[in-house]
Parts: C-alpha cells; sequence; structure tokens
C-alpha cells in the first residue's frame, strides 16, 4: 500500500486533476494521500537500508534543509516558513521513493504507471493540437499581442507556433517536454525478450510520447536528446563515436523542424542570456552562500532559466556544489552498477534499470540546463529510484562498494559546479561580443 498512495501522490502532482476537475481544488488531497503514503511506509523503514548504501539520499535532504533555512542566513526568518513546504516535498519524496522502490517489479509498476498518465495527457493533447488548438488546455497559443505590435510596425509577423503542454507542474512545454523525456527512458524498464512486451509497452508508448516532445517544440528538448544519445552510447561507441551519433541526430531533428522554427543558437536564446547575465552579477555580490531560497526571483523578477545558476544564486556555491554533488554520486553509483568495479559480473535486469535510470537523470539535467526545475519533485523522484536500485544491488553484493570516497566525490562536484559557472560565464560573455 506505500507503493500505492506513494503513485497516487506522485501522479496527482504531475497529472494536476483539479485542473480539470474544479471542485477537487476546494478539498484537502496531497496531505492526506502524503499521510496515507508515510504510514504505509514507515515498517519497510525498519529493514531496507537506502541511506547507508546511497550518499546521495543524505545529501540531498541536507541540501533540501539548507535550501529551506537560507532565507535565516540573510535575516528573513519569515522567509524560512515560505521555503518550508518544498523542503518537506524533498524530504517526504526522498523518504517514500527509495523506500517503496527497492525491486525491480516495483520501478516497472512506477514507470507503468506515470507512461499511463502522460498518454492520458499526450493522446488528447495530439488530438488538439491537430483539430482544435485555440480552445484546449493542452496547447499552448502564439502570442497574439505581439503579432498585433509585428503588423503595426509593417514587421512580417512570425508563423503561428502552437506547442503541446499539460496543466500544473507541466504548464509549460518546456516542462511537459522535460517529463516526457524522463518518462520515455523510463519505459526501458519493460524492455525484454519479448517482442509483444516490447512493442507494447515500450516501442508504441514511447513512439507516442516522442512525438509529444516534437509538438512542445521545445529547444531544450532538442539539446537533452542529443546529450542523452551521447551519454547512454558512450560505452559502445565511446565518446567521438557517441557524439558523432549524437550531432547527427541532433542535425536530423532540426531538419524535421523539431523546433517549429525557433532559432537554436546564441541569438535565438538572447532572452535567457540576459537573464544568466543578470545572474551571473548576482553571483558576484554574494558569491558563498548566495541570497536565500526565493533570491533570483526577487531580485530579477523572473526565474534564471537555468537550474544551475538559479541553485547558484540562492544558494552560493556551498549549495551549488551540495546539490551537484547529488548528482556525480549517482553517476558513480550507476557506473558501479552497471560495470562493478570487483569484477562480478553484472545482474542484466539490474543493470538495465541503471542505464534506464542514466538516460533519465541525464534527460533532467540537460534540460534543467534551460529550465528552473532544481527543486521540483521529478528530481527527487530520480533519486529516490536509484536509492532503490543500489539497495537492491547491495543486497545482491553485500560487500560491493557502490561509490567512491567522499572526497573523490567532493572533488568532482567541485570541478563540475567550477565548469557550470565557467560555461555560463563564456555565453553570457559571447553573447556581448
Amino acid at each position: 500500500m506505500g507503493l500505492f498512495f506513494t503513485l497516487v501522490y506522485l501522479l496527482y502532482m504531475y497529472v494536476s486533476p483539479a485542473s480539470w476537475i474544479p471542485w477537487l481544488s476546494t478539498i484537502t488531497v496531497q496531505p492526506f494521500v502524503a499521510g496515507l503514503a508515510s504510514a504505509f511506509t514507515l515498517p519497510r523503514f525498519l529493514t531496507r537500508t537506502p541511506f547507508k548504501v546511497s550518499p546521495q539520499l543524505v545529501l540531498f535532504l541536507l541540501f533540501s534543509a539548507y535550501l529551506a533555512i537560507s532565507p535565516a542566513l540573510h535575516g528573513w526568518f519569515g522567509g524560512v516558513f515560505e521555503s518550508l513546504p518544498g523542503g518537506v516535498v524533498a524530504a517526504l519524496l526522498l523518504f517514500l521513493v527509495p523506500l517503496n522502490c527497492d525491486t525491480s517489479a516495483r520501478r516497472k509498476i512506477v514507470a507503468i504507471a506515470f507512461m499511463c498518465a502522460m498518454l492520458g495527457l499526450v493522446i488528447p493533447g495530439i488530438r488538439d493540437y491537430h483539430v482544435a488548438p485555440e480552445q484546449s488546455k493542452f496547447v499552448l497559443g502564439p502570442n497574439f499581442e505581439e503579432e498585433g505590435e509585428a503588423a503595426d510596425a509593417n514587421v512580417e509577423a512570425p508563423p503561428v507556433l502552437y506547442r503541446l503542454k499539460a496543466q500544473g507542474l507541466v504548464d509549460d512545454p518546456n516542462d511537459f517536454a522535460q517529463l516526457l523525456l524522463v518518462i520515455i527512458s523510463l519505459s526501458f524498464l519493460w524492455w525484454g525478450r519479448s517482442w509483444l512486451r516490447n512493442v507494447l509497452f515500450v516501442l508504441l508508448p514511447g513512439a507516442i510520447l516522442a512525438y509529444g516532445v516534437f509538438l512542445t517544440h521545445s529547444r531544450g528538448a532538442l539539446v537533452a536528446i542529443a546529450v542523452m544519445i551521447a551519454v547512454v552510447f558512450r560505452r559502445k561507441l565511446k565518446w567521438v563515436g557517441s557524439f558523432a551519433i549524437a550531432g547527427l541526430v541532433a542535425f536530423a531533428l532540426l531538419a524535421s523542424n523539431f523546433t517549429g522554427g525557433r532559432e537554436v543558437s546564441t541569438a535565438g536564446g538572447e532572452d535567457r542570456l540576459d537573464l544568466w547575465s543578470e545572474g551571473w552579477q548576482l553571483l558576484k555580490q554574494s558569491p558563498l552562500i548566495g541570497y536565500g531560497w526565493g533570491g533570483y526571483v526577487d531580485a530579477v523578477n523572473m526565474t534564471a532559466h537555468n537550474s544551475f545558476l538559479l541553485v547558484a544564486v540562492d544558494t552560493g556555491v556551498i549549495g551549488l556544489t551540495l546539490w551537484v554533488s547529488v548528482f556525480v554520486i549517482s553517476y558513480a553509483q550507476i557506473n558501479r552498477i552497471v560495470t562493478p568495479s570487483d569484477g562480478t559480473p553484472p545482474d542484466p535486469v539490474l543493470r538495465r534499470h541503471a542505464l534506464c535510470l542514466e538516460g533519465a537523470i541525464t534527460a533532467f539535467l540537460a534540460t534543467s540546463w534551460f529550465l528552473s526545475r532544481a527543486y521540483h519533485p521529478l528530481s527527487f523522484l530520480l533519486v529516490g529510484l536509484l536509492g532503490g536500485l543500489a539497495c537492491q544491488e547491495s543486497i545482491r553484493r553485500p560487500d560491493a562498494v557502490l561509490t567512491p570516497p567522499m572526497e573523490s566525490c567532493l572533488i568532482r562536484s567541485v570541478a563540475a559546479s567550477v565548469a557550470a559557472l565557467i560555461m555560463i560565464y563564456v555565453m553570457v560573455r559571447l553573447r556581448g561580443t
């Protein structure tokens, strides 16, 4: 029952039934379901050990706690109460997901539940996109005010562009594309020897969701697809070969009008680079501890459109390093499950699950380069799923060391954080040349 109520809790966030059934917004659902999920999960806490073998779970909890109290570091104690709900959601998911998803069958249930939910959003969205986009909650229409201004200025109006979306947490085409890419990757948890199962549970729904990604016309999704291909195929083709394949796929997607005519270039992302420039100036003024939760939005009146920069401005280099360390350790853990360092042959099922999570985490991080989604539930879900997988692998290999030494993880995390900030700085500087 713990898994059931955990799924209800998660799906309620992303399907957002209150957006489709207004009267649901008048009743309290999520806290009640969260309480039931916690109550049914507590007994598993006494017999499972995901937190011992997955330090990234503890680090994510520490980051969420640091984020929640960060306003107090600047004397704004009232801000702690505003940021606390986000910390509670993080702590709850990092408790529920790894404990309830510590077997292959349970992770497959999560994947199929999300896949069915997304099909329930994408299929009517595709219908509306092609039949009546102007009247649909699934479609983001063009900005008619901008078109009117262009007409008044005797400037050629841009072509009408509709983009697929959903409601709630994914009431934006870019957010929707991010979630769909993650679910497509997780759908391969069902891959096996049966061709019929592969078609019905992976290829067919995956193709529908992929077409949904196409209809979002998300430039970030295009970049993410290329990065996912490069990361997933690097073991077979090495980095050079995987980057070559990724480049060819990106070129093919551009040729197929994946972005709906929107530029994938520095000029095309001028608005985001302006925001990054403002964020960089903020970071220079408080590089160590940042401005506290919500500091970026309060200063700029918009979000950063880059999760790395958002975390850096809100929590400083300390918080950024802590956040990045979660994913550094996650990738290291995945590598040790895919290719055990002690020479033990990998379990084929657990290996496939690790590769699916690698693709899903890569999709999340690559799209997060263009989105401010560092604090959203999707990251907690993915890290929690990996925690459950690591717990299962530790039972199979009790003496296995699934994470590198913490000193090594710290060095890699600092290096990755610095590299991300340097890349942002370079892109901002290139925009000004």
